[in-house]
C-alpha cells in the first residue's frame, strides 16, 4: 500500500496523522530529514506523523519549526490570539542545514489540501491541546 498511508498502530497517547504535504521542500524517508526539492517539485507528500504532547517540550535546536496550515495559502484572519486562523501548529523537523532558517527564506510549510482533511487534523490538534491541560 501507500507508505503515505499505511496502517499504523493506533497510540497509546498522542495521535498519528496522514494527508500531510509538504512544500518548498522535499522529505527524505530514509534519512527522516527536510532535504531540498527537485527542479519543478510543488510539494511532497509527508509520511505519517506521531504527535505526542510533551510536558515543558524543548525543540532541539536545529531542527525546522515548520508551520502547519490548513490550506496552502498562508493568509488568514487574525484570530484573537494574534494568530492566522489558517496556521495550525509547527512541526519540529530535522535538517541537514546548520541554519534552520534556511527553510524560511524557501517558504517551507506544511499543508493539507482536503477539506475533509482539514475537519479531521484540527479534532486532533484539539485533541492534542486539551490532553496538555
Amino acid at each position: 500500500g501507500d507508505v503515505y498511508k499505511r496502517q499504523v498502530n493506533t497510540p497509546q497517547d498522542g495521535v498519528n496523522i496522514y494527508g500531510l504535504f509538504l512544500e518548498g521542500a522535499s522529505w527524505e524517508r530514509k534519512k527522516r530529514m527536510l532535504i531540498d526539492s527537485n527542479p519543478g517539485e510543488m510539494y511532497t507528500k509527508m509520511p505519517v506523523i506521531y504527535f505526542n504532547p510533551t510536558v515543558d517540550y524543548k525543540p532541539r535546536p536545529n531542527d525546522y519549526q515548520c508551520p502547519v496550515y490548513k490550506t496552502s495559502v498562508r493568509a488568514g484572519s487574525l484570530s484573537t490570539t494574534g494568530e492566522s486562523t489558517n496556521f495550525i501548529l509547527t512541526v519540529d523537523l530535522p535538517t541537514n542545514e546548520s541554519d534552520p532558517d534556511f527553510w524560511v527564506l524557501r517558504l517551507s510549510l506544511i499543508h493539507i489540501s482536503e477539506p475533509t482533511r482539514q475537519a479531521e487534523i484540527s479534532y486532533a490538534v484539539f485533541c492534542l491541546k486539551k490532553k496538555k491541560q
